[in-house]
């Protein structure tokens, strides 16, 4: 992106949808939150959408009425201390930091079905990778309880 940041260059980077939401159309972080390059820096997109729009953040975050990590359209934001983004998490089932458990994971590639398979195979890593469109770290975390622990399997 140019040195200048623009109001209109941002609002190239969203598609309005019919929810409402402007849902960003450039690159993602790993839990669905847009991404933007503005003034030689990297920053979230929704946080950036705030400021174009309603002002300064100071040192709030930046809360979604939405539950939309991709969505940029500053009605469906609001200001929030750390503690109410925790506890906003914590009520919307997102657990700790910002996973996001199995499918409702914004990038996740593999069905709740596949993860328990996963999970209860006796199956080579090397081998699952060859059923699987999943990294060797993936199958293992899952394997360890790190990722999609959320799913128990059947006794």
């Amino acid at each position: 992106m140019s040195a200048r940041f623009t109001q209109e260059s941002f609002e190239q980077k969203f598609k309005p949808t019919e929810t409402g939401c402007w849902e960003w159309l450039k690159t993602k972080n790993q839990d669905g939150y847009g991404r933007v390059k503005r003034f030689g820096k990297l920053e979230s997109a929704h946080r950036v959408s705030y400021e174009l729009y309603k002002g300064p953040i100071g040192g709030l975050h930046v809360l979604h009425s939405c539950d939309n990590p991709s969505c940029v359209n500053p009605e469906h934001l609001r200001l929030g201390t750390h503690k109410e983004n925790q506890e906003e998490k914590a009520r919307k089932g997102r657990g700790v930091g910002h996973s996001m458990p199995g499918t409702k994971h914004p990038s996740h590639k593999l069905t709740e079905a596949q993860a328990l398979a996963i999970k209860t195979s006796d199956l080579s890593v090397a081998h699952l990778q060859q059923l699987y469109p999943v990294s060797e770290m993936l199958i293992r975390d899952i394997r360890a309880g790190k990722r999609w622990k959320h799913l128990t399997p059947p006794h």
